[in-house]
């Protein structure tokens, strides 16, 4: 009838709301009110990270660089493939869920923590600092939104979260090893390194954080999904931030924390090459060769030197494959006596009484206990 207002039908099938530029599904729930040019702005953002994550870990070398390399690979053959199916909402969540994957696998690899993953120029440990630093700003927010905790726990968790970002800061913009944060590194260094921010923020308040959100999650209702679609990607990222963090607390300190130093002092003295030779007259070879003939009963091996004095230790010893066949020690002195030249000759010899048999022989020179110059040589079967 005409000018009479008909109610909406509410018959099923018909919508009456307009639809989502975000589609439907998981990342609708979450971020419902953000503009949809803001979801192309940040899933482009996040290619751009991925691409950039696989090219710089490749090139540093690192140990993960090909599991990088390769799931970036098979994440873009699968976005491409399903590229018309899924909202770009969905493309920067499924990104970011990627890249928190990369950060959490390759800290455990072996030396990930100071070697993983590498992107926007940022060393590993800058990458895995600002990780946890924002996990944890994550987790204090969290916790102290929640009207289910009292205002005392709430107030508690906002200072928490302040005290571990604060700690993490200064070590993002030095560039300090992430390792180190757990090892006393941190700040107010003079603490306890369970007293730390770092410690605190990134395994007792972000685990709070995490268990909470789980708690809370379980009790919502089942049948409405509302914990994989208002939580879980909030549980994915606590949950990588804990695994990192104990990744690095499992890691030892480096030198530059712990304060050793591994110094090798230069040489005073410098011996060799080797030279075999199937005899001698005075210091000189006589017949200069690297392999010899089987039966011959004495082998000899010169070796030049500079910078010895009479107190240096020489040691030569003779193998066979594994065996050793004859060792001699002495002192500079007692060849030389007090006056050892500043550049010489040592020569020394392998007497075999029934000949030598075929095979790999080994001289092993020793100067005060440390190798100084190797040779090796071969005797051939008889024709």
């Amino acid at each position: 009838m005409e000018g009479v207002d008909h109610p909406a039908s509410s018959a099923p099938g018909v919508e009456s709301a307009p639809s989502s530029p975000l589609g439907p599904g998981i990342a609708r729930e979450w971020f419902s009110n953000m503009p949809a040019i803001g979801w192309v702005a940040l899933a482009i953002a996040f290619y751009v990270i991925l691409a950039d994550a696989a090219i710089e870990t490749f090139i540093s070398g690192s140990p993960g660089r090909w599991i990088t390399a390769g799931t970036v690979a098979l994440y873009a053959a699968a976005t491409a493939l399903f590229w018309r199916r899924t909202s770009w909402a969905t493309k920067m969540v499924a990104s970011a869920l990627v890249l928190l994957f990369l950060i959490t696998l390759t800290a455990w690899l072996p030396d990930g923590v100071s070697r993983g993953i590498v992107l926007l120029g940022w060393p590993t440990s800058t990458v895995l600092a600002l990780a946890t630093a924002l996990a944890i700003l994550l987790a204090g927010g969290v916790l102290a939104v929640s009207t289910a905790l009292p205002p005392p726990v709430r107030w508690a968790a906002g200072i928490i979260a302040a005290y571990g970002i604060a700690a993490f800061v200064p070590a993002i913009i030095a560039g300090n090893d992430y390792a180190d944060l757990f090892h006393g590194a941190s700040l107010w260094a003079r603490l306890p390194f369970w007293l730390q921010g770092t410690f605190i923020g990134a395994l007792i308040l972000v685990p709070a954080a995490l268990v909470f959100q789980l708690a809370t999650g379980l009790r919502e209702s089942p049948s409405q999904h509302s914990f994989l679609r208002r939580r879980g990607f909030q549980v994915a990222g606590l949950s990588a931030a804990v695994i990192v963090a104990v990744a690095g607390l499992s890691t030892p300190a480096s030198l530059a924390l712990t304060g050793l130093r591994i110094e090798v002092p230069p040489l005073s003295y410098q011996l060799g090459p080797v030279i075999f030779a199937s005899g001698q007259s005075g210091d000189q070879p006589i017949g200069q060769a690297t392999s010899f003939q089987q039966g011959i009963k004495a082998v000899y091996a010169f070796a030049d030197f500079e910078g010895l004095t009479g107190d240096d230790t020489i040691d030569s010893i003779w193998y066979k494959g594994a065996a050793q066949l004859a060792e001699r020690k002495f002192k500079m002195s007692e060849i030389y006596g007090a006056a050892v030249p500043k550049k010489g000759r040592l020569w020394f010899t392998l007497t075999l009484e029934q000949g030598a048999q075929p095979g790999g022989y080994f001289l092993r020179i020793s100067i005060n206990g440390i190798l100084a110059e190797p040779g090796i040589l071969r005797v051939d079967a008889a024709q």
